[in-house]
């Protein structure tokens, strides 16, 4: 079997280089495509996007690839064969100086399929350079699979980060001794504001002696709760997993929600949602009233009309129930 010579071997480099890219985009295959080949444009469509990527002048050399028949054409094209498309000038699709080569290949068993193309004016592609676009033939369907499921799990770790940081939850992973393995933005964030410090390789300290004191004790035995500030609550929950200890962290919910929202999960009237908010804050149905500009009576005519809607026996449903709804998961943005 012949040896892949060196520029076949730097593009299928840069072919799983951007495929693993966060994000995943493929330009730096598609430059290098277009030198090796002398093209004035290289394009690729079938990637995460879904769309031409393209490495050139758009609506340039490359302008062929946007119309309808031509993309019929390529649709109906043979899998892990370079085609020339010269039966595309015969109606109109090519101009009399426009040269192009096309490669398809099937992605999976469900008949997905990805195109790659270079494209010129002028000059007729060399008989090699069929040849480079051909040897891509059978990487890009698992670079491809790669890189629409990295981007995929990229999606829904973000989501997942998102939600944590809304719920004003976070992580930390830490060895025995306290030392820092590993730990995410929102916990960062949580411990600063309660005066840890947390630096990867360092041990996690306590503002104080007396909370030091209650970590180490507690990284000697997880599970092991520790209440880490009373006023907001933030607290610290110690699970072993093998060598590694992980904490999670839990402060009130970071986002703000909107008496909208309110309005939309309870069918609520707008002064009725805000006073809901007010009573989830704790707060008593006069410091509400005060809070909120209300007459004490106001305020009571409210909530009762907010008890008749939802079926809530007091304040302490009210509370439970929109602490455990999806209320704080909406983007802090909608708040008022």
């Amino acid at each position: 079997m012949a040896s892949a010579r060196p520029e076949e071997t730097e593009l299928l480099r840069r072919l799983y280089a951007n495929a693993s890219a966060a994000p995943a985009q493929f330009g730096a295959l598609l430059e290098h495509l277009a030198t090796l080949t002398r093209a004035e444009a290289a394009a690729l469509r079938g990637g995460p996007a879904e769309r031409w990527e393209r490495a050139g002048p758009r609506g340039g050399a490359d302008e062929p690839l946007d119309q309808p028949e031509v993309a019929r054409w390529l649709d109906s094209l043979r899998a892990e064969r370079v085609y020339d498309g010269e039966d595309l000038r015969a109606v109109g699709a090519l101009l009399p100086d426009q040269r192009l080569r096309a490669l398809r290949v099937r992605l999976g068993p469900e008949g997905d399929s990805a195109w790659l193309a270079i494209l010129r004016r002028g000059e007729d592609f060399r008989a090699i350079d069929a040849v480079t676009l051909g040897a891509l033939a059978p990487h890009l369907p698992q670079a491809m699979s790669t890189a629409r499921r990295l981007t995929a799990e990229r999606r829904a770790a973000a989501r997942h980060q998102t939600i944590a940081a809304r719920l004003g939850a976070g992580w930390i992973e830490v060895d025995p001794t306290g030392r820092v393995s590993d730990h995410d933005a929102a916990a960062a964030r949580l411990l600063a504001g309660a005066g840890l410090r947390l630096e990867r390789g360092q041990r996690l300290a306590g503002a104080d002696a007396a909370l030091d004191a209650r970590l180490a004790e507690a990284l000697r035995a997880p599970p092991r709760a520790v209440l880490l500030r009373a006023t907001p609550p933030l607290g610290l929950v110690l699970t072993r997993d093998g060598a590694a200890i992980t904490g999670y962290l839990q402060a009130p919910a970071a986002a703000p929600v909107a008496p909208a929202r309110v309005q939309q999960m309870w069918g609520l009237t707008r002064a009725e949602a805000r006073l809901a908010l007010a009573l989830t804050r704790g707060h008593s149905l006069s410091e509400a009233a005060a809070a909120l500009g209300l007459t004490v009576e106001t305020a009571r005519s409210y909530s009762r009309a907010i008890f008749a809607r939802t079926g809530w026996r007091g304040q302490p449903d009210l509370i439970r129930a929109t602490l455990t709804s999806a209320l704080w998961l909406g983007p802090p943005q909608d708040a008022p």
